[in-house]
C-alpha cells in the first residue's frame, strides 16, 4: 500500500511533513532556548508585535445584539397551553470559510495545485466541530502523465482541540484510497476502514491527536515566538507520529501577489515508535500575522531534490485575521 500521497505530504510539511528527525528531544529544546534568549535580546518590539495576534481566526466577528422591543401584556384568554418538547443542541456560530490556494513547483515548474478550507460548525455524534477540507490535484501537462486528484476532510473537535473524523480519497494514477478514520478517544481506539480494499484496523492513540489537516489549523491558533515549541501527536497511513516544531527564526518571505511578508520559520522533527522518521528535511513558513497563514513549504529529498508549496491566493481571510 502506497504510503504517502504529495498531499499529505504537503500538509504535513506545514507542521510535520518529510520531516528532520536528526536530533534528540533534549538537543531540540536545548536549541529553542538558545534561540528564545538570542531573539529576546535582538528584536523585542517584533516579539511583542507576533506575540498581540487575535486567537480566533476561523471565527466571524460577534454580532451587535438588536435592541429589545418592550413586551405588551398578552391577553390572558390568549396564552397558548406549554407543551414540553425536547431540548435542541444550542445553534453553533457560523464559521469564517477561509479559503487558500497553493501552487506546487518543482525545477521551476508548477507540477500541482493545493486549495484548504474551513468549510463549517456542526455536531459529530454530540460534539461541536469544524470542518475542514483540502484538495489537490496535479496540472497540466502532469496530469496526462500522471494524474493526481486527492480529497482530504477532517472533523476537529473545536473545544478539545483533537481531530474526531477523517475522510481521505485518493486517486493516484492507479492507485485508489477511500478510507474513513473514527478517532474514539473513550476507547484509546482510532478505527481505519478502506472502502477500496474492504481492510479494517484498529490504531492505539492517546487523549490528544492530530491529522495532518487538523494540526495545520490548530497550530494556527497558536500565539508563536521564535524558541518556541510545539508537540503534537499525528495521524497519517494508519501511523502515529510525535512531532516537535521549533521555531526558529522569523524572516521576510517573497510571495507571488503578497509581497514580503515577515514569517515564522517552522522546523518540524518527526519520530515513530520512538525512532526517527527520516524522510529528508522540511522547513515551513507562517505569516506572522493574526491569522498565521501558511506562506510556503519546503521539502527537500536526497533523491529528488527540492520542491515547493507557495502561497497563491486568500479568500475570506485576511493576513491579520480581523
Amino acid at each position: 500500500m502506497r504510503k504517502y500521497s504529495w498531499i499529505t505530504a504537503f500538509l504535513l510539511v506545514t507542521i510535520l511533513s518529510a520531516c528532520t528527525a536528526t536530533k534528540s528531544r533534549e538537543d531540540i529544546l536545548r536549541q529553542a532556548e538558545v534561540i528564545r534568549e538570542e531573539f529576546l535580546e535582538k528584536q523585542p518590539d517584533v516579539l511583542a508585535e507576533t506575540a498581540a495576534a487575535p486567537p480566533q481566526v476561523f471565527s466571524l466577528p460577534e454580532p451587535q445584539p438588536e435592541a429589545e422591543q418592550p413586551a405588551e401584556a398578552p391577553d390572558v384568554a390568549a396564552v397558548p397551553v406549554t407543551v414540553e418538547v425536547p431540548a435542541e443542541p444550542p445553534r453553533l456560530p457560523p464559521v469564517r470559510n477561509e479559503k487558500l490556494y497553493f501552487k506546487a513547483r518543482y525545477l521551476g515548474m508548477t507540477v500541482a495545485e493545493l486549495t484548504t478550507e474551513v468549510v463549517e460548525r456542526k455536531y459529530h455524534k454530540g460534539v461541536p466541530v469544524i470542518v475542514f477540507k483540502a484538495t489537490g490535484k496535479t496540472t497540466d501537462p502532469f496530469s496526462k502523465v500522471f494524474p493526481i486528484e486527492d480529497i482530504f476532510i477532517s472533523y476537529m473537535d473545536e473545544q478539545r482541540k483533537r481531530v474526531v473524523y477523517r475522510e481521505e480519497y485518493r486517486s493516484e494514477g492507479k492507485y485508489r484510497k477511500h478510507s474513513f478514520v473514527e478517532f474514539d478517544y473513550d476507547k484509546g481506539l482510532a478505527f481505519f476502514y478502506n472502502d477500496v480494499d474492504k481492510t479494517r484496523k484498529e490504531i492505539p492513540i492517546s487523549d490528544q491527536v492530530h491529522d495532518p489537516v487538523t494540526a495545520n489549523y490548530y497550530a494556527r491558533t497558536l500565539r508563536w515566538q521564535p524558541g518556541d515549541t510545539l508537540d503534537l501527536q499525528v495521524y497519517a497511513s494508519e501511523k502515529i507520529y510525535d512531532l516537535i516544531c521549533l521555531i526558529e527564526d522569523i524572516d521576510d518571505i517573497k510571495t507571488p501577489g503578497h509581497g514580503k511578508r515577515p514569517a515564522l520559520v517552522v522546523q518540524p522533527y518527526a519520530y515513530i515508535n520512538g525512532e526517527d522518521a527520516k524522510k529528508g528535511r522540511a522547513t515551513g513558513f507562517f505569516d506572522a500575522g493574526g491569522a498565521r497563514i501558511p506562506l510556503k513549504a519546503v521539502i527537500r529529498t536526497p533523491f529528488f531534490g527540492s520542491a515547493q508549496l507557495i502561497l497563491d491566493r486568500i479568500e475570506n481571510q485576511t493576513f491579520s485575521g480581523r
